[in-house]
């Protein structure tokens, strides 16, 4: 399993996706970690986590299997307090998570580079990024954010019998 190439199909994914959920000019859509400027899909690593579809066998006399996580996550600004502003990016969230889960699992084998895909359910927040130190400095900027976690593959690690 290549990492980067399965955080390359789902960024393909996310990017139609944002495309969907507002418009030609949501176009800012890349693998790395979040930095969010503005609107934004920031596609990156998450960690390791339990092998899918295995029920607790993760291992086997020789090895140890540990799946890879990979964290979708949408950025919309908030700079404003507008009620009909704000109810439009509710609808553009909503519409984001849903045609990426579709997008996604409608190519859970990412174009032949997975052979296992386990898409968890999406978490919404606020948060403020770019806040001074100790409250010093720049206020930040207040987004609202959308997570979604992609469990895929999983590697095998050679253990001592």
């Amino acid at each position: 399993m290549d990492l980067l190439t399965l955080m390359d199909a789902i960024q393909v994914h996310a990017a139609a996706a944002a495309i969907t959920a507002a418009d030609a000019k949501f176009y800012d859509v890349a693998v790395g970690f979040p930095a969010a400027k503005g609107r934004c899909v920031r596609i990156f690593y998450g960690g390791e986590r339990e092998v899918e579809h295995f029920d607790g066998q993760d291992r086997t006399l020789n090895s140890k299997l540990v799946a890879q996580a990979i964290i979708v996550r949408g950025y919309w600004p908030l700079p404003e307090t507008a009620t009909k502003r704000q109810r439009v990016m509710e609808g553009e969230m909503a519409t984001f998570v849903k045609s990426l889960r579709t997008r996604v699992l409608g190519d859970s084998q990412l174009g032949g580079a997975s052979v296992d895909l386990n898409m968890g359910l999406a978490q919404c927040e606020q948060i403020v990024l770019g806040a001074g130190i100790g409250g010093r400095g720049a206020t930040g900027t207040k987004y609202a954010i959308v997570d979604t976690e992609i469990v895929v593959d999983f590697d095998e690690t050679s253990i001592a019998p």
